[in-house]
């Protein structure tokens, strides 16, 4: 009791797009709290990271769940697939300091938050998500989208 759960469904890169909706449509009548996607081999572009963030957005807002990224950085992509993610709806952002991880790895920490924080800043740029819905942006205050 008090606990908030996530759930990363591993290997994204590799499953079908039938199976990943199959399985967040199953996970969101459970009380996970947020759907994690996760680039286990670091091989997503980010025009992929994007696709799945609305994917699992559009499931998680029908059930009243969140969405984050965790990032593999094995093609130097894990900030701007961070980032895109963000843009389209993810709220919990997985980095780690100098971007230390297992193999390649993940999103460095610093790169991050010198972006939130120059985002918050320049709203010209990136502003309270129209894409997300209300339920999802009164939820999260970090979620923001390319305007």
């Amino acid at each position: 009791q008090g606990y908030e759960t996530t759930i990363n469904i591993m290997a994204v890169s590799k499953a079908r797009t039938e199976d990943i909706k199959t399985a967040l449509e199953i996970l969101g009548q459970t009380p996970v709290s947020c759907f994690y996607i996760v680039d286990s081999y670091g091989s997503l572009y980010p025009e992929e990271a994007r696709r799945l963030a609305e994917m699992y957005g559009e499931i998680a807002d029908k059930y009243g769940k969140l969405t984050g990224i965790h990032a593999h950085n094995n093609q130097q992509l894990a900030f701007a697939n961070t980032i895109d993610a963000m843009a389209y709806g993810a709220s919990y952002l997985d980095a780690t300091v100098n971007g230390m991880g297992r193999g390649a790895g993940n999103c460095a920490l610093e790169l991050l938050l010198g972006f939130l924080k120059k985002a918050t800043a320049r709203s010209s740029c990136f502003s309270a998500s129209s894409r997300t819905r209300s339920t999802r942006s009164t939820r999260s205050s970090s979620s923001f989208s390319r305007t």
